[in-house]
């Protein structure tokens, strides 16, 4: 059985996962640091690398996460968007991986399992970029 809890409440202050209310908050990057010349992006996930869920645990944490995946997505074009409206030159750089080892699993394993699959990434990807 499968418990949720609900968002906690502090002196009368709620708390809840920061990605809930700015999934990517590239706005507040380039308020804080104009002069950049390249930003760097890995999503933690690929929506089109999705497995089907193999049981009920994993339907469940699929049905959470799984809009953060295209919030992300939808977040990272936006961002070229103003960019480009704004005329700003700022190159973004999306850093690929493999995706499809991955799973919503919120264990350690699959932790290590993310970082591994995101520095190959980006050593691959750097190794492009030169």
């Amino acid at each position: 059985v499968l418990n949720y809890t609900a968002n906690p409440e502090i002196n009368g202050d709620k708390y809840c996962e920061g990605a809930v209310i700015d999934t990517v908050n590239f706005e507040h990057l380039m308020q804080n640091h104009a002069d950049l010349d390249e930003v760097w992006v890995i999503k933690i996930t690929d929506y089109e690398s999705i497995k089907p869920p193999q049981n009920l645990l994993d339907a469940e944490l699929l049905a959470v996460m799984l809009p953060f995946t295209t919030i992300a997505d939808d977040d990272i074009k936006l961002f070229k968007y103003h960019l480009k409206e704004q005329g700003d030159t700022t190159k973004v750089v999306e850093i690929g991986m493999r995706y499809d080892e991955l799973n919503y699993h919120w264990s350690y394993a699959n932790l290590d399992k993310g970082i591994e699959v995101g520095y190959q990434g980006a050593k691959a990807t750097i190794a492009d970029y030169s």
